[in-house]
Parts: structure tokens; C-alpha cells; sequence
């Protein structure tokens, strides 16, 4: 399952030991073409938190996370950044970002 994010509560990320961010917008194309994977992963791998938040409505994002493209896909342990990738990724390569 996918948790969407919003400027309320965007703080549980930072509580939880493992997730992954989708930062997206509505109008991104790209974006749209991963939400079906990111959310087929949710459903597939256990022990990481999934959350997704559009950059549109939630600003500060984008610098907090340095943001240039859409959509980002940014790995946090226990509120740490510790992967950030840019662009539309593949189910393969989603996958690999959170197994190494």
C-alpha cells in the first residue's frame, strides 16, 4: 500500500525505519507511468514503508530534497536519506534501489 503524504503529515516518514518517497506531480507524465509500479511494490516487498507526495501541493519539499526531476525516488532509514534517484525508473530497477 501506498501512503500518500501531504504537508500534515509528512513527519511519519521520519518515523518509520525504512521507506521510500515517490515525489510527483499530477501533470507529470512520467510520474503517472510509475505509479502503477511503485504501487505493485508496495504490495510485494515487506519491512519498508511506501509513501508518495505531490511536489505541487507540498512545496517545501523540493528543497528539503534538493529536487530537479520528476518524479524522485528518495530512500530514508530512520529519517536519513541515504539513496535519492531522479527520473522514471523501471520495476527492476526500483527494485534493486531497495535490495543493495
Amino acid at each position: 500500500m501506498v501512503i500518500e503524504l501531504n504537508k500534515d503529515n509528512i513527519g511519519y516518514a521520519e518515523k518509520v525505519n525504512k521507506c521510500i518517497i515517490e515525489c510527483y506531480a499530477p501533470w507529470c507524465a512520467l510520474c503517472k507511468g510509475s505509479e502503477k509500479i511503485f504501487t505493485e511494490l508496495s504490495n510485494e516487498i515487506n519491512g519498508i514503508y511506501f509513501f508518495k507526495i505531490n511536489v505541487d501541493e507540498c512545496e517545501f519539499i523540493k528543497k528539503e530534497f534538493e529536487l530537479k526531476i520528476l518524479p524522485t525516488f528518495v530512500y530514508l532509514e530512520n529519517g536519513v536519506i541515504k539513496i535519492k534517484v531522479e527520473g522514471y525508473k523501471d520495476k527492476t530497477s526500483i527494485l534493486q534501489l531497495l535490495t543493495n
